[in-house]
């Protein structure tokens, strides 16, 4: 009887269409993935449920594969639909992506639009949130490699929202690029396209210094001629403010920040936790974890815990 159900409730939210789900995005409550390394730390030590009980991006990576990211993504979405919540993801593949630092990898421009591809078909219909490459944007000709980066991105939105999701591009933050070279990147691969942009993915900007910014990025982009663009923020690990005397990687200061949710009104659609709080930045030269691997005393360290 369960197992219909939820073929039920699948179903018939799909028979909805996008235009039906941009509403149940306020609606229903973000999802949490009962399989993430901190839920699964969680299990055998409950200092780490801060973590594990609140909503997280799932990462899509070229390793998932041109073809084989679209089961993963289809398996996530429905997952969450059928919790009742709204699957939330980051496309992580872009060509030259990092620029050969610690998350270093990506597809070559043609296998990336055929990736997307794949990963929107996964997605279709479920009313899904999709972050559009941490980093890309800003890190735009910063390195060889890249191909027509704009371009791609702009591929990556229309394709993404034709399918459904709200498509936000990371735009950086606020300690990063100011707000009129922001909005003319953000122009240059299609924000008009999608949902809008979000601010602060896996960095540590203080909430109101990204409203601020964000609000002077929407004004810059409405004297480029775009409007109604929305964002949200990346608040996973900024409840400390960023770190001077550390950097962006790996800040042993860092905290939770602000619990991930969305909201109904204004151009602030709400808070994401984009990054996953206890996954690492990368060795960062001090001897911690590779990029995105599971990291008990970074995780303890992010809810106050001393880890020793």
């Amino acid at each position: 009887m369960r197992a219909l159900v939820c073929g039920v409730l699948v179903a018939g939210f799909l028979a909805t269409g996008p235009a039906a789900a941009r509403d149940a995005r306020f609606d229903r409550p973000l999802y949490v993935d009962p399989a993430s390394q901190a839920a699964l730390a969680a299990r055998d030590d409950a200092r780490f449920a801060p973590i594990a009980r609140r909503a997280q991006a799932l990462w899509l990576l070229d390793t998932h594969g041109v073809d084989g990211v679209e089961l993963v993504a289809r398996r996530y979405a429905r997952a969450a639909v059928r919790a009742g919540r709204t699957p939330v993801v980051a496309l992580y593949a872009i060509p030259a992506r990092d620029c050969g630092s610690y998350s270093a990898g990506g597809l070559r421009p043609r296998d990336y639009r055929r990736w997307v591809r794949s990963v929107a078909r996964g997605l279709r219909g479920t009313g899904a949130i999709a972050v559009v490459e941490p980093d890309a944007l800003a890190m735009t000709g910063l390195c060889d490699g890249q191909g027509n980066r704009p371009r791609l991105l702009r591929h990556a939105v229309t394709t993404l929202t034709a399918a459904g999701a709200w498509a936000y591009l990371d735009a950086g933050h606020s300690a990063w690029h100011p707000p009129d070279l922001a909005a003319d990147l953000l122009v240059r691969a299609g924000v008009d396209r999608g949902r809008g942009f979000v601010t602060n993915v896996a960095n540590f900007q203080r909430t109101r210094d990204e409203v601020a910014w964000a609000e002077d990025v929407r004004a810059e982009l409405r004297r480029r001629g775009v409007r109604r663009v929305r964002y949200a923020i990346d608040t996973s690990r900024n409840g400390a403010g960023p770190s001077t005397a550390e950097g962006w990687c790996n800040p042993s200061i860092a905290r939770l920040g602000r619990r991930p949710t969305m909201r109904r009104g204004g151009a602030r659609d709400g808070f994401l936790w984009v990054k996953r709080p206890g996954e690492s930045d990368g060795d960062c030269g001090k001897g911690t974890p590779p990029a995105g691997h599971w990291w008990p005393d970074g995780a303890l360290a992010l809810t106050g815990w001393s880890p020793q």
